[in-house]
């Protein structure tokens, strides 16, 4: 009995003396936590010469950059930082207090160690102060146009970026034999080129066109000619060609521009349109709607812009509805949304401040990245161009920014167009200079400004103005003169940080 509990006291004893070893085992491991910045910031109390708002870190990392009007260059600029209660922090090698600040000249990179004084272990920051990108425009390619077979013509363009490579696509005019025929290009991230041209028997010239996306990305371009002279007729660029959708006429009055669209529960072509047996039946020029089932067209006259003179219409897609704003050749401007193909007007009222009716054309509608719709409408007799945001519930229309004094006509081609960066939600706007008549680009600054940025070249355009956006922002804008078709590249300008 007395072996036994000599037995069991020593196991024990051996036991509690592995307990302790383990403990003081556990206790002697090293502490590897680094040093962190919790925050770091340029505050404007601090540089009131330089900046109005306070410039602060979103997020703590290894490289941090900051910008300030012409760059940090000659500035000595005042940081605010702060890290863990243990740390130290060393700024170009100088301790500064927790929480505390410190001069450093933004000319050079600004290097941030933080130290832990437990653990000794540090971790090494950046900060480099650049200055605040401007826009630029650069153009990218050109092609040249002529008059003989086989050279594309200068009067007739649309430019369109096609989602599926993320590249600028135009439909043009080509000289063919007894009639032009159309032709599509493509700028490839070097040069402008034909893809391909449409494979009709022409019956007459091929000439007004517009081009527009899919729901499932497909590029459609309708325009005019080709099957005859006053109808319209609808190809696709699908397996890397043009294809007709349907060789059937599809009627149109040629002073009114057409709208393709889609509607988005069948993904088929619409088409919005005026047309000659319209104006005798009605007295008038009423919209028409040609709807494509997938093998024949649908013709019907929604009465929705009560008894004026349907002209034009331009429009965005939000949560599956398209929703548009129309102009009218004797009355106001109708607001509204196309849900499949089932037409609501919502605003029936609208004219710009200072007019009797609204003007026809000179129209543009645009979204943001958090699909706020914005239209861009022309006040003839007050000769500007307005934005505006547009209520998609009860289609109401409220100023956005300064506007633009432009001499508008009634029935002129687009002065002005404009387009929102996907990723910035930037607003450029493409316009031609009333004195000169050479495009111009202009952006929309922080106060609703817009500031001219470049000017292109010294050519007149002899097309309408374009600009257009890849998913990731990179933006393209173009047009034709008597000389080719200029292609524009929208973009920030060089970015050149202290090193």
């Amino acid at each position: 009995m007395k072996k036994f509990r000599f037995a069991l006291c020593a196991f024990a004893a051996l036991a509690l003396m592995a307990s302790c070893q383990k403990s003081e085992k556990e206790e002697k491991e090293p502490d590897t936590t680094p040093g962190a910045l919790l925050s770091f910031a340029f505050l404007a109390e601090d540089n009131a010469d330089y900046i109005s708002e306070d410039l602060v870190a979103d997020e703590i990392s290894p490289l941090m950059i900051f910008r300030v009007e012409d760059g940090g260059s000659g500035k000595k600029l005042v940081a605010t930082l702060s890290a863990e209660e243990r740390d130290h922090i060393y700024v170009n090698e100088t301790k500064v207090a927790n929480g505390g600040k410190v001069t450093v000249d933004a000319t050079y990179p600004i290097d941030i160690i933080v130290t832990d004084t437990i653990s000794n272990v540090s971790t090494a920051y950046e900060v480099k102060v650049g200055k605040i990108l401007g826009l630029v425009a650069t153009k990218v390619a050109e092609y040249a146009t002529g008059s003989d077979k086989g050279s594309i013509s200068s009067k007739y363009l649309y430019m369109k970026v096609n989602p599926q490579d993320g590249l600028p696509y135009f439909f043009a005019t080509i000289g063919g034999g007894s009639y032009d025929n159309g032709a599509l290009l493509k700028y490839d991230g070097s040069a402008i080129s034909i893809v391909d041209t449409l494979h009709i028997e022409s019956a007459a010239n091929v000439n007004t066109a517009v081009m527009a996306i899919s729901p499932d990305n497909v590029p459609y371009v309708l325009f005019k000619g080709g099957v005859s002279s006053s109808t319209f007729s609808l190809a696709k660029f699908e397996n890397s060609q043009l294809e007709m959708v349907s060789n059937e006429a599809i009627p149109n009055v040629s002073l009114c521009p057409p709208t393709l669209f889609f509607n988005q529960s069948t993904k088929q072509p619409i088409i919005w349109s005026t047309d000659a047996s319209n104006k005798k039946k009605f007295g008038k020029r009423v919209l028409l709607m040609s709807e494509y089932n997938g093998s024949e067209w649908a013709y019907s006259s929604p009465d929705a812009f009560g008894g004026n003179k349907y002209w034009y219409t331009d429009g965005v897609v939000v949560d599956g509805k398209y929703y548009f704003v129309s102009s009218t050749m004797n009355g106001p401007h109708y607001i509204g949304s196309v849900d499949g193909n089932t037409v609501s007007v919502t605003n029936s009222e609208f004219i710009p401040e200072g007019e009797t009716i609204g003007t026809p054309y000179n129209l543009t509608v645009r979204k943001d990245s958090k699909n706020t719709v914005y239209a861009l409408i022309c006040s003839y007799t007050q000769g500007a161009m307005q934005l505006y945001t547009l209520n998609v519930e009860d289609g109401s229309l409220t100023p956005y920014g300064s506007s633009f004094s432009m001499e508008v006509k009634s029935t002129s081609s687009d002065l002005m167009t404009f387009a929102i960066n996907p990723t910035t939600d930037q607003f450029v706007a493409l316009k031609q200079n009333m004195d000169s008549k050479i495009p111009e680009f202009s952006f929309m600054d922080a106060n609703g400004a817009w500031e001219d940025f470049v000017a292109c070249g010294e050519e007149v355009p002899t097309t309408n103005l374009f600009i257009d956006y890849t998913a990731d922002g990179v933006g393209y804008a173009s047009f034709a003169t008597e000389t080719g078709i200029k292609l524009y590249q929208i973009g920030l300008e060089d970015d050149i940080l202290p090193e």
